[in-house]
């Protein structure tokens, strides 16, 4: 009988060990967690990186723009697809020029506010033509071709059934109207998963140096305890975005 009393005791003093130890785990968590927000709310990480994002999808949407409408570019009087210009129009049309405005909001506002830009861009193809090629570099160059050289005034709908041209503009337009959505929808989708990507290691980073911390406060040594601080910094990890959304759920609750 005493053999399985100090049984039962040892596995309750070493069940309230573990319950101290993951404790402090989640208590690095919600530390690493609250320091990064509060990184994120005093320093414009965001627009830092939202801003690299879009530059590199403009680059790499010229550059593919460049060699898939080789005939279009060549054989019209703007030259070479000028990403420069096409970042300004898309600034302007977004937001009116507020660069900064833009690349402050969430990557679905972002591209919400890209999206009705592209409207204009298809209505207006030929004034934001490097926009539009950026954009729809992967849409089809007999569309692209026949939204960039058909007149509006032409296809203007009369009385009567559409003409075979008034059609053919038609699907055109809403082939690479489809096109241009797909094409917003991959950079959101792209973005936001690197975005949460490097948060997460971003927690894991924080976390391990909290880790550390702690030990050393306690005297410990660093390199006698790295499997430790290790395993604590990568469940820590990912026990602080669990703590993050428990916040904002209670958040919500209360408001």
């Amino acid at each position: 009988m005493r053999e399985i009393a100090n049984a039962i005791q040892n596995f309750f003093g070493e069940s309230q060990d573990i319950g101290a130890y993951l404790g402090a785990m989640a208590a690095i968590g919600v530390a690493a967690m609250a320091l990064i927000q509060a990184a994120k709310d005093v320093f414009p990480i965001r627009r830092l990186y939202q801003r690299a994002r879009l530059r590199k999808w403009i680059a790499d949407g010229a550059h593919e723009a460049e060699v898939k409408f080789a005939a279009i570019v060549q054989g019209s009087s703007g030259a070479a697809v000028n990403a420069r210009r096409a970042w300004k129009d898309l600034i302007a049309l977004s937001v009116d020029g507020d660069e900064n405005a833009l690349l402050d909001l969430s990557i679905e506002q972002l591209c919400g506010q890209m999206s009705a830009a592209f409207q204009m861009v298809l209505d207006y193809p030929k004034q934001y033509r490097d926009l539009l090629l950026i954009a729809g570099s992967f849409a089809s160059p007999a569309d692209m071709n026949e939204i960039l050289n058909t007149d509006r005034s032409q296809i203007a709908r009369g009385e009567g059934p559409p003409t075979a041209e008034q059609i053919r503009w038609a699907d055109a337009r809403n082939r690479l109207t489809h096109q241009l959505q797909r094409a917003v929808d991959g950079f959101q989708i792209a973005t936001g998963y690197r975005w949460t990507y490097w948060m997460k290691i971003s927690s894991f980073a924080v976390s391990a140096v909290l880790a550390m911390l702690a030990v050393q406060t306690k005297g410990g040594g660093i390199s006698a305890h790295v499997g430790v601080i290790a395993f604590t910094a990568v469940l820590a990890g990912f026990l602080a975005p669990i703590a993050r959304d428990l916040a904002a759920t209670l958040q919500k609750i209360r408001g």
